[in-house]
């Protein structure tokens, strides 16, 4: 169970909006394989894919993101 007062993890700063977009387009799919591989070519580890995966499991996308559209 997603930990639901996570903050937004750092290393989604160091994303692109379209590697943002690949990976959300994964969740939505609720597929985590293929999130797993498209995080593993960022070069994360297996406990970064699972912060990310659980924040994104919060819905909480915006977070971090005040006054820009997303």
């Amino acid at each position: 169970m997603a930990d639901e007062n996570m903050t937004r993890p750092d290393v989604m700063d160091t994303l692109s909006e379209t590697q943002l977009s690949e990976l959300e387009n994964q969740f939505d799919e609720n597929d985590r394989n293929e999130f797993n591989v498209v995080a593993d070519s960022f070069g994360w580890d297996e406990e970064t894919c699972n912060r990310v995966w659980d924040w994104l499991a919060q819905g909480k996308r915006n977070e971090g993101f005040e006054g820009a559209e997303r």
